[in-house]
């Protein structure tokens, strides 16, 4: 390009000639597709236009230089340069330097980048604008992408590697690393989550202790340069339930930095970091509570089922050592029955209590059923039998919620239901999710609707089956059968 405008110097040295060269080169700044190419393609056509080898367009915010652009090359025995600032609508945007050879720029060759400079100012301007649109759009992408991904049973650690991995998607960086601290009030910060590679991550947090604890401990975001040329973001995470953390940004593309739109959107996205990491701590600290609870309803019903039943059994049989032989057996025969009644009531007590603090699909359950409360307008009645946290695949435990939500989002919509009945029953083989409503039931020419199908099909992937069909005296019934370890 910079030799066909030459050219056209050479072939048409007059005014008129310029002038369709000057034209020409705002044409092509014009149609240029995005802020790189056009920075380019004005470095290339003030090169042409002045006859110079070497010219450089700069972008400036706030008195900083946050983009350069250059082409061609600085001669040794290059001449006088030649400056001119980018002004739109008032306002300085960046500045056009040319360097030429040895000979000084004549005076149509400064009247002529004097031009070019005023008339690509807007569009420059232009092209500015939409690039930070469009920034703002992925940005905006990013942040509804990682809402959506992170579940409502989510645990926090799983929340942390979406949370880095949306940051990465929506910023555009090299590395993305989320340090917390080893204790309240500790100096030393340690990864806990990063995306891009794992070494870099490990490398940054031990090069940048003091700098991650400076901005964690001072909630300021901090630009350091850690690897020459790249600048590192560390953004203060403002949480109130989770862990504090800082996020660690490079970013690779800007050897000058990123600008102050990018600093400004990582710091509006780091509200909505903690804001999720608040979240998702808050459903891990419910779950802990649920346990709690459990464990109290456990003991209550060890009290007022069991010990009580099994001193009732001891005061049968004591009865019974003065009777004759038909009532003694009778009464035998009665408390036989009555403690394996306490059996089965201690199994199931125990099977509860050996899930520990660990994944708890009865929790899970309890919560989803509380959040499906209000939408139907009571709430479902839930039964457990057998070891339900303690046998099954974690991606059966997955299944069964998905399942679980699908059928009770089916009794909200259509059944007209007051009541809901769910159970869960495992054993070391099998997993059942039963729930039954009271509402009008199936018409007997209605479909499968796609959420039930996917349901059955979920079964069908794990080995299982699925059945639905009327309950009793009305309503409907969906089973719901896998292996608990497929």
């Amino acid at each position: 390009m910079q030799g066909r405008h030459r050219a056209a110097m050479r072939a048409l040295p007059d005014d008129a000639a310029r002038v369709h060269a000057l034209l020409d080169a705002i044409d092509l700044i014009g149609s240029a597709p995005d802020l790189d190419e056009t920075l380019r393609r004005t470095a290339a056509v003030a090169c042409a236009l002045a006859r110079a080898s070497y010219a450089v367009v700069e972008l400036s915010s706030e008195d900083a230089v946050v983009r350069n652009v250059e082409h061609g090359a600085v001669p040794a025995d290059a001449g006088e340069g030649l400056t001119l600032d980018l002004l739109a609508h008032g306002a300085a945007l960046g500045r056009i330097t040319v360097r030429g050879p040895e000979v000084a720029f004549e005076d149509a060759d400064r009247e002529l980048v004097t031009r070019l400079a005023a008339l690509a100012a807007p569009l420059v301007a232009n092209a500015v604008a939409f690039d930070e649109s469009d920034r703002r759009r992925r940005w905006l992408e990013g942040t509804v992408k990682v809402a959506a991904a992170l579940a409502p049973t989510m645990l926090p650690d799983d929340a942390r590697a979406q949370l880095v991995a949306g940051v990465r998607a929506a910023s555009g960086g090299s590395l993305v690393a989320l340090l917390e601290p080893d204790g309240p009030g500790d100096d030393r910060w340690h990864l806990v989550a990063h995306d891009g590679d794992e070494a870099d991550a490990i490398e940054a947090a031990r090069v940048l202790a003091e700098e991650i604890a400076a901005a964690g401990d001072g909630g300021r975001l901090l630009a350091v340069e850690r690897v020459a040329g790249v600048e590192s973001l560390l953004i203060p995470l403002q949480t109130q339930l989770a862990s504090p953390g800082v996020l660690l940004v490079d970013h690779a593309g800007m050897p000058s930095g990123l600008g102050a739109l990018e600093r400004q959107l990582l710091s509006t996205f780091a509200g909505q970091v903690s804001l999720a990491l608040d979240r998702a701590q808050a459903i891990a600290d419910r779950h802990e509570l649920l346990i709690a609870a459990d464990r109290d309803r456990i003991a209550r019903d060890l009290h007022d089922l069991v010990i009580q039943r099994l001193y009732a059994t001891g005061m049968q049989l004591q009865a019974a050592l003065g009777r004759d032989g038909v009532r003694m057996e009778a009464a035998i025969t009665l408390s036989v029955r009555d403690l394996d009644a306490s059996i089965r009531d201690l199994r199931a007590t125990i099977f509860e209590l050996g899930r520990g603090l660990t994944r708890s699909l009865t929790g899970e359950a309890r919560g989803l059923v509380d959040e499906y409360a209000a939408v139907l307008g009571f709430r479902p009645a839930l039964r457990f039998s057998g070891p339900v946290d303690t046998v099954l695949a974690e991606s059966v435990a997955d299944e069964a919620l998905l399942v679980l939500r699908e059928a009770l989002s089916n009794v909200a919509r259509h059944a007209g239901a007051s009541a809901v009945q769910v159970e869960l029953a495992a054993s070391p083989a099998w997993l059942m999710l039963r729930v039954t409503d009271n509402g009008v039931g199936m018409a007997p020419d209605a479909g499968v609707a796609s959420g039930l199908r996917n349901a059955l099909r979920r079964a069908e992937t794990h080995g299982g089956v699925m059945r639905t069909g009327p309950a009793t005296p009305h309503g409907t019934s969906l089973v719901w059968l896998v292996p608990a370890s497929r």
